[in-house]
């Protein structure tokens, strides 16, 4: 198990009773995952898991890692889910931030004898 800690949500998807949650992962192995939530996940229970991947595809292409397994420990804070199969999946991008745009120079009038004439700023009179 490695120590990666990234957000992920959940769902149950072996109850009568619809719940979803989120979390943050503790460890991830090659079989199991464990991780930390607010809620309480009754052992036994069946989940699909949507993990936020840490590593861009190509550098750029944000991943999730979705699982599928059985929670095999849990406590009111914490569960460990042994998964039976995964897949990753591309996330969609976050919508750009919008840069303010450049405002082109100010220029300001310098007066000289009666007669106008532009200077552009930071220019010497």
């Amino acid at each position: 198990m490695y120590p990666i800690c990234v957000d992920l949500q959940f769902k149950v998807i072996s109850s009568r009773r619809q719940c979803t949650g989120s979390g943050r992962t503790t460890r991830v192995g090659s079989r199991a995952i464990e991780f930390d939530t607010d809620q309480s996940i009754p052992a036994g229970s069946r989940l699909e898991i949507s993990v936020c991947w840490p590593v861009l595809l190509d550098d750029r292409v944000s991943l999730q890692l979705v699982l599928c397994g059985r929670v095999t420990a849990a406590n009111p804070t914490s569960a460990r889910v042994e998964f039976e199969r995964y897949n990753f999946r591309t996330r969609r991008p976050a919508p750009p931030v919008k840069q303010p745009s450049a405002e082109p120079p100010r220029k300001l009038f310098a007066v000289s004898a009666g007669a106008t004439s532009p200077v552009s700023m930071g220019a010497h009179v």
